[in-house]
């Protein structure tokens, strides 16, 4: 294994100049750093596990001025990822990456930056050589970002192929987890709404849903929906006691517009609930394990040294947890 000295040999630079551009300092010139992190690279190296522990007590212990940054990057505009997905990740994004002593730049809006060749100016400008991805696979498949400079890790909810190693959501245990606490609520004729959508998330939790209904009568079986059809024309065709669904709120919104009562006509449970809808049943997305997990994964591939497409990669599935709401009570008879 090359020490920090063959690096500085074979590059032409100091040792410490080695150990400024392995943890990407922005007080390198961008030239340099990627010089000497491509020597690195044919070389080899990855440093030992006391070194790495060694870094992240450094790293908690340093000013925050000084402290390596990460950049958690998404496609979206920075209206609607204030708008959304800020509680629900950001914020545990910040705070499991100041526990191992990194700061985090947010970027949004990344496809029009790509676009103009500014997203990798951006981010060697700062110094950054982790990113952490919300979302997007397609884009994140046509981002032009040159990715032998960066470890990257991802937060995908589509359940694709990922290009990166990735964490997201167990949609298929969500899906077994709704079809079982509804069965204990008393429900027999549980449905799944979901429209044609993503082909991966759609085999995923419509495999839950054929095989909870493998074991059950076959009269309780209920069909998934037409193309197009109606919530509210389904549920009233199919007899349907429960439903499961997303979007839960919007969902509820438009059958009372027409109608239909939850839950006196319907009960309905989400399967993803983000942890701050008033008072739905459903499967609670675990966006904090999710969110921890991304960071912890990024921190580790950064201290190898690991950057660019992995050959395999991994996706991390994290299970998410029932909560009884108004929305589905309990059958009385």
């Amino acid at each position: 294994m090359p020490s920090l000295r063959d690096i500085a040999q074979a590059a032409g630079v100091s040792k410490s100049t080695v150990s400024l551009a392995l943890r990407n300092s922005p007080r390198l010139s961008a030239t340099t750093r990627e010089r000497v992190q491509r020597v690195a690279r044919e070389m080899d190296y990855r440093p030992g596990p006391h070194l790495r522990a060694f870094m992240v007590g450094v790293r908690r212990n340093r000013r925050s001025a000084d402290r390596a940054s990460i950049a958690l990057v998404t496609f979206q505009n920075k209206s609607y990822w204030d708008g959304r997905f800020r509680f629900h990740y950001q914020k545990h994004i910040e705070r499991r990456a100041e526990v191992l002593g990194f700061t985090v730049d947010l970027v949004t809006d990344a496809t029009s930056l790509d676009q103009n060749g500014r997203l990798h100016q951006i981010l060697t400008h700062r110094g950054i050589g982790g990113l952490i991805f919300v979302g997007e696979s397609d884009a994140i498949r046509d981002c032009r970002l040159p990715w032998e400079h960066y470890s990257v890790a991802m937060i995908d909810d589509s359940l694709r192929t990922p290009s990166f190693h990735s964490t997201c959501n167990d949609h298929f245990h969500a899906v077994e987890t709704a079809l079982t606490q509804l069965t204990r609520l008393g429900y027999r004729r549980i449905g799944y709404f979901q429209p044609p959508s993503d082909k991966a998330f759609s085999r995923t939790t419509f495999g839950a849903l054929y095989n909870y209904q493998a074991g059950i009568a076959a009269e309780n079986r209920i069909p998934p929906p037409n193309r197009g059809e109606f919530i509210v024309d389904w549920v009233r065709r199919q007899r349907t006691d429960a439903v499961i669904v997303m979007a839960a709120e919007e969902r509820i919104r438009r059958m009372h517009q027409h109608g239909m009562q939850v839950p006196e006509s319907v009960a309905v449970a989400e399967l993803a609930l983000l942890g701050d809808e008033s008072d739905i049943a459903g499967v609670v997305q675990p966006n904090r394990e999710i969110a921890e997990s991304a960071v912890d994964r990024l921190a580790l591939l950064l201290a190898h040294n690991e950057r660019g497409k992995p050959s395999r990669p991994t996706q991390l599935l994290i299970r998410g947890t029932w909560r009884d709401g108004s929305t589905a009570p309990a059958k009385t008879c």
